[in-house]
């Protein structure tokens, strides 16, 4: 039998950790929620999100390149994709979002203590931020920028679903799942949502 390239394994990875942690908290998100990854990339992202919910998606990038082949590539009236700064995140988009992704942001931006702000302007109420690495090193600043930004961390841990230490992929082997809501106590948080 024939092994997946990197490329098609790191996607079926990053589907199975955007099913267990969105699914834990589907019953805040919408039907059809709107869905924003920042540092899109070629969005592979999008495929998996539009099997999982009916809603809409929208990439962003400051890469050129990769907008350009999103474009040419996804047929889908459901994907949106646009080529802008992160730092100018509320200037670009229209519309709030439940759900935004970020995937390996230490690697693409040095600002994203900026970003996260950006991010969290741009989340509804209810909303959720959902964000991966490569390296636990990279979590503790993400996780104070992203509280400092008005998000409450649910969970910074290594992935739950990717647990394979001696895999060549390292993408998406830690997370942070942040929301935009508020509980009384953590304990009622994790009653709900980490059965």
């Amino acid at each position: 039998m024939m092994e997946n390239n990197p490329a098609e394994e790191i996607n079926k990875r990053f589907r199975k950790t955007l099913e267990f942690y969105l699914r834990k908290i589907s019953y805040q998100i919408p039907k059809s929620p709107e869905i924003i990854s920042v540092g899109c990339g070629y969005c592979s992202e999008q495929k998996v999100l539009s099997e999982l919910f009916k809603g809409r998606f929208l990439g962003i990038d400051i890469d050129q390149e990769c907008i350009s082949h999103l474009k040419t590539v996804y047929e889908d009236d459901r994907l949106k994709v646009l080529c802008g700064d992160a730092r100018e995140l509320s200037l670009l988009v229209e519309q709030k979002a439940d759900v935004i992704i970020t995937r390996h942001p230490n690697i693409h931006q040095d600002d994203w203590k900026e970003i996260y702000k950006e991010c969290h302007k741009i989340t509804k109420p209810e909303g959720i931020l959902i964000t991966t690495f490569y390296l636990e090193s990279e979590m503790g600043l993400a996780e104070r920028y992203i509280k400092n930004a008005g998000y409450k961390v649910r969970a910074c841990e290594e992935n739950k679903v990717i647990r394979n230490k001696d895999s060549f992929l390292k993408s998406d082997e830690f997370v942070i799942v942040s929301t935009n809501w508020d509980y009384r106590s953590k304990s009622f948080f994790k009653r709900i949502f980490w059965r």
